[in-house]
């Protein structure tokens, strides 16, 4: 026996998997931090374009009440991923059932014409799988795409009418929020009075806070369909703990 022949490989400093250190983190700097600042404004896109479906029957914009890129990921993209996956999964195994059931005639078929034709192969091979779960990723994807916009449209119509909105849901279980946004009715006043002669507003009981942004409140006026931006450290907001506005505000805003 020659000596050392049986030792174990010793692993060389600076080597991950026989990848160099340098080569890992030049490729990390290269590939990994440009696609994923990639996805991070594609997720922004999509998300934004929500944003403003919803805040357009109101007569706003998303950056009007303090929805920028950060904030807008950091309060969506965690609701979002979780709806791809509870997707994704339904039709990953539908897809599944669909190959195997179509794999197992063939393979039934096979053995009733050559009945010398043995074997034991899957009936979902790993390249078929992969395929699968492509195919089903992508879907689940083109879904959330397509129907957040509507889904904010339909939710931004209702709060047009009166409606309350804390946020937007998929209904189903669980519950997850997938667009941060609001529509609240409330009670707004002036902290000073004298601001009352300037701009009134006790004339307007049918009001809806949509949120703040550059020290300004932006509320929507149900009765005159007006959008109304004020200091927000000027008035007291008072939100309404109520699935609706008043009746006589939600028969204005049809």
């Amino acid at each position: 026996m020659t000596p050392g022949r049986d030792r174990a490989p010793v692993a060389r400093p600076g080597r991950l998997s026989g990848i160099t250190r340098d080569t890992f983190l030049s490729m990390l700097k290269d590939y990994a931090v440009p696609g994923l600042t990639i996805m991070g404004v594609a997720l922004y896109g999509v998300f934004r374009l929500a944003y403003l479906f919803f805040y357009l029957p109101l007569r706003t914009t998303p950056e009007e009440v303090g929805y920028g890129y950060s904030r807008i990921l950091a309060e969506s993209v965690i609701g979002a991923l979780e709806l791809v996956t509870l997707i994704f999964l339904p039709l990953l195994l539908v897809g599944l059932a669909m190959h195997a059931g179509l794999a197992g005639r063939r393979h039934r078929r096979i053995e009733h014409d050559r009945p010398d034709a043995g074997g034991s192969e899957s009936l979902v091979p790993q390249r078929a799988l992969r395929r699968i779960g492509l195919r089903a990723f992508v879907a689940a994807v083109l879904v959330i795409v397509v129907s957040l916009p509507v889904l904010a449209s339909w939710q931004g119509r209702l709060a047009q009418r009166g409606q309350t909105v804390r946020n937007v849901y998929f209904i189903g279980i669980p519950y997850l929020p997938v667009l941060a946004v609001q529509a609240i009715p409330a009670d707004v006043v002036w902290i000073n009075p004298d601001s009352e002669r300037q701009f009134s507003l006790a004339s307007r009981p049918c009001l809806m806070y949509l949120g703040s942004g550059d020290g300004k409140a932006i509320l929507y006026d149900l009765r005159t369909r007006e959008s109304i931006r004020v200091p927000a450290g000027d008035v007291s907001i008072a939100l309404r703990y109520t699935f609706f506005a008043p009746d006589e505000c939600r028969r204005l805003g049809r």
